[in-house]
């Protein structure tokens, strides 16, 4: 999958020397030694270019230079050695390919294509300090970049509908910069292999767009900015001290992060404005195979519009996450702690997480589950015919529990076992329910209830608990 767009490079390289296809205008350059110079101008329909210089791998300094005007305009460059390559297929280029391969350090390729109606550009540069810039315009275009070492730049632009981009770096410091307007844009980015302090950004406006990106080493971002309908954006990052950021505007929007398997100090930052989006970041701090769970973990999703869902799993301790939701028939569901395995013996119950939920508008639903121990857990939800529902298990010493509920009809409940436990629920409106369930001892229950109609239930099981229930009419 890492290489998408690039599969067919090394098979176009091999007839470099020769013309492409059947042309008007055929053209091979074949240079040796350092400082070459070779610049090729073509205008007719079907043109074909093909350059190689073969300098040391360190100082050649040679250029290459390709314009080309015309319908079907093939132009392939193969450099050695620190080279700069710079190809133009103007407007009036349609169908034109670019593909150009370098070999060394701190090369340079720029292709700018105008044209439209299915043009491709392929890039392949392997070495440190490598840049590559891709500038297309039209219909159908595609771009592929695969970049190997460290210290590589790759920025790719793309306008009008159907654009699609692939990235490959392996190395370190990486930087990835993809811009996409226009109508069902696709782009894919993979710093998946020895990416430390790897950084991507992706922009994207217009309907159907989707974004990808893979990252797998530590102090590493990725950032998706998403306008128009229909967008999707994913973030797989399995390292420590990254940054995942999304945000999407538009409706229907969907967004998946993944941030796990040694991921100390993971944040992840959601926002969404709309109708129908989905956000779910499942998960943060998933390391079974290591000595210990991957803790200090931070998740935050803000959703405006109607019938938004929020997801989140954090499986270690010591981490937050905050959901805010505006807007009717909003969801929320949130697993904190849990990193158990089979075979693990050390460091299953994770302690110190802790989550904050607001929700605001009709119909909204909240599920918490936090198997951690000393965690918190704090939900505040206005309007009417709101759910909440709080469980905290396994070991579960001094966790607090916190729930208000302002509107009719809203139902709460509240789960928690283990000792010296507090759960605080606050209900305004008429007819709510309560239901307040500990196992334990030293556990404290306080139910507010304003309004008519309310229900309150309160069952403890140990010895000291406390439990206080006020419910005052409305008059």
């Amino acid at each position: 999958m890492k290489k998408i767009v690039l599969s067919g490079v090394s098979v176009i390289a091999l007839g470099l020397a020769g013309p492409a296809f059947a042309q008007d205008n055929g053209s091979a350059i074949d240079q040796t030694g350092d400082s070459n110079n070779a610049t090729v101008s073509q205008s007719n329909a079907g043109n074909s270019s093909a350059i190689v210089q073969d300098g040391a791998v360190e100082g050649a300094a040679n250029d290459a230079n390709v314009v080309q005007d015309g319908e079907r305009g093939f132009s392939g460059i193969n450099q050695t050695g620190n080279n700069a390559a710079n190809v133009t297929q103007s407007a009036g280029t349609f169908d034109a390919v670019s593909v150009v391969l370098q070999d060394g350090d701190s090369n340079s390729a720029e292709v700018n294509q105008e044209s439209g109606r299915n043009t491709a550009s392929f890039i392949d540069q392997a070495g440190d300090d490598q840049s590559a810039t891709v500038l297309q315009s039209g219909n159908n275009n595609l771009s592929g970049i695969s970049q190997t070492q460290n210290s590589n730049t790759a920025n790719v632009s793309q306008t009008a509908a159907r654009n699609s981009s692939s990235i490959v770096q392996n190395g370190e410091e990486g930087d990835v910069a993809v811009v996409q307007s226009g109508r069902a844009n696709a782009s894919f980015v993979d710093q998946d292999d020895n990416t430390d302090r790897g950084d991507v950004l992706v922009v994207q406006s217009g309907n159907r767009n989707v974004s990808v990106a893979f990252q797998d080493d530590d102090d590493s971002s990725i950032n998706h900015d998403q306008s128009g309908n229909r967008n999707f954006a994913s973030t797989d990052q399995g390292s420590s001290d990254s940054t995942s950021t999304i945000n999407q505007s538009g409706d229907a929007n969907f967004a998946a992060v993944v941030q796990g398997d040694v991921s100390e100090n993971q944040t992840s930052d959601i926002a969404q404005s709309g109708n129908r989006n989905t956000a779910i970041v499942a998960s943060q701090g998933v390391d079974f195979r290591g000595p210990r769970p991957d803790n200090n973990n931070v998740s935050s999703i803000a959703q405006s519009g109607n019938d938004n869902f929020g997801f989140v799993n954090q499986e270690a301790g010591d981490s937050a996450h905050t959901l805010t939701q505006s807007g009717n028939k909003n969801d929320s569901v949130t697993i904190l702690g849990d990193d158990s395995d089979a075979g693990e013996t050390a460091f299953t119950v994770p302690t110190g997480s802790s989550a904050t939920i607001s929700q605001i508008g009709n119909r909204n639903a909240s599920l918490i589950s936090a198997a951690a121990d000393n965690s918190a857990v704090f939900v505040s939800q206005i309007g009417n015919a709101n759910i909440s529902g709080v469980a905290q298990i396994a070991g579960g010493a001094n966790n607090f529990a916190a729930v208000e509920q302002s509107g009719s009809r809203g139902l709460s409940a509240i789960v928690q076992d283990g000792s010296g436990n507090t759960a605080d629920l606050a209900q305004g409106g008429r007819r709510n329910e309560s239901l307040i369930v500990q196992s334990g001892n030293l556990n404290a229950a306080n139910v507010v209830q304003g309004g008519r109609g309310n229900f309150s239930t309160i069952q403890q099981t140990g010895n000291g608990n406390f439990a206080s229930v006020s419910q005052n009419a409305a008059r």
